[in-house]
């Protein structure tokens, strides 16, 4: 799974909103949105914003290995996330 929670981390840190990112970066609403989710994007999308913001991959995204299980308590099966490790 892909993170980009360095991205946002950084954008606030820096006081950017996403019309600055959407700007300085040259990508589209549905791209950003994409980001918002998690999901993924080209590697182009990824090397504009890097440097638009001066920042290697790294600052941007990382790799995460996810495990789901699932838990019953009271009756209920509850569907649970544990990140294992991050690359990156």
């Amino acid at each position: 799974m892909i993170s980009y929670y360095r991205l946002w981390r950084l954008l606030e840190k820096w006081n950017y909103q996403k019309k600055d990112i959407i700007r300085l970066a040259g990508i589209s609403e549905s791209t950003y949105r994409k980001l918002l989710a998690g999901e993924s994007v080209r590697m182009d999308v990824l090397e504009r914003i890097c440097l638009a913001l001066g920042v290697d991959i790294r600052g941007c995204m990382q790799l995460q290995k996810i495990v789901t299980y699932s838990i019953m308590a009271r009756g209920k099966v509850f569907k649970m996330l544990k990140v294992l490790k991050s690359f990156l």
